[in-house]
């Protein structure tokens, strides 16, 4: 190998991490603004990594728990790379969490809200399926759905306030790409 490839190669292999240090320690985050939630009405939240496939599940599973039934359910959604962690730890400041959630750091964190802002954590991926399972046990499509795997890849990009609830203000729901 040449010097100048091999200069390349070391500054690459050097340089991408140090980037990507650089770009978590100095990283403001910027989620979407939530409206309140209506007298009613549950709202699934779900944050986490934009390219995960059990947060892919999740986001799958609460657009179609809020499509199916949207005068009981609507959504919030933030996928960020480097900024879900520290909006969660803001977001979650003065929530009581039960003991097997406290240190929750994987992608996806999953919670429900109410109007009041009385907030309910439900965990990751699987916690989610299982709420869906208890709570959908008669709808055999949100069964079929929370019985899944994660996808292995999944790649998303929607952080719009758009979810089945709000669709008479704001058009067409919301799909996510796979």
């Amino acid at each position: 190998m040449s010097k100048t490839k091999a200069i390349f190669a070391g500054s690459t292999v050097l340089g991408i991490p140090l980037l990507i240090a650089l770009r978590a320690a100095t990283y403001k985050p910027s989620p979407p603004r939530a409206d309140p939630v209506e007298d009613g009405v549950t709202r699934i939240g779900v944050i986490g990594y934009t390219m995960s496939g059990p947060t892919g599940k999740a986001h799958d599973l609460a657009n179609l728990i809020a499509k199916k039934y949207p005068k009981k359910y609507d959504t919030y959604y933030y996928f960020d790379n480097f900024g879900w962690g520290s909006f969660s730890l803001q977001r979650f400041a003065d929530v009581p969490f039960p003991d097997r959630l406290k240190g929750h750091s994987t992608s996806p964190f999953v919670w429900l809200e109410q109007s009041g802002g009385k907030t309910t954590p439900i965990g990751g991926s699987d916690d989610m399926s299982t709420w869906a399972l208890e709570t959908f046990s008669d709808d055999e499509e949100v069964v079929r759905a929370a019985k899944q795997p994660p996808p292995g890849l999944y790649f998303h990009v929607d952080n719009s306030r758009m979810t089945a609830h709000c669709t008479k203000y704001w058009g067409a729901f919301t799909k996510t790409t796979q």
